[in-house]
């Protein structure tokens, strides 16, 4: 059985690894599509160590993504919030979903952190409704199955 220290270590390296694929400059094209898998990370963690990543992990790890992208105000610490919030507090009936429902709750969730981030650009920041970002939303629908077996491995005796 691993340490609690061991658990910390893996959740952080994790959460690093998915920092550190949202700061990786994609080609223009692909950009638009690009997954939010530090989401998808922090949305694991509150799901299967709700007792170690919580709303508040999942708060500082939104301001980190804001800062990467040069976004004032946390619309993506709050989405991140939220979304965590709504799978711990959610969490035995999560579990019991197969695979393929996960996915679309998870497609969902993240839709719905990305319209608040562009419902609070166009409010506040008079933004231009940026169209493309919604393509993020069915990829990370896609990549939540294989995040999910990755992270499940790496969980091991969590």
């Amino acid at each position: 059985m691993k340490s609690k220290s061991t658990s910390i270590t893996i959740i952080a390296l994790t959460l690093f690894l998915g920092l550190m694929f949202l700061a990786t400059p994609l080609p223009a094209a692909m950009t638009a599509g690009r997954p939010l898998l530090v989401l998808l990370i922090v949305l694991y963690w509150a799901l299967y160590c709700p007792d170690q990543v919580g709303v508040a992990t999942a708060w500082t790890i939104g301001l980190i993504t804001d800062f990467l992208y040069g976004v004032m105000l946390g619309p993506y610490a709050l989405g991140f919030a939220i979304a965590a919030y709504i799978v711990v507090q959610l969490n035995a009936r999560f579990k019991m979903f197969p695979l393929f429902q996960q996915s679309l709750y998870i497609g969902m969730l993240v839709g719905a952190v990305q319209l608040l981030v562009i419902a609070i650009g166009m409010t506040v920041m008079h933004l231009d409704m940026p169209w493309p970002v919604l393509w993020s939303i069915p990829t990370s629908l896609l990549c939540w199955p294989i995040v999910m077996t990755i992270l499940d491995s790496a969980r091991g005796d969590i």
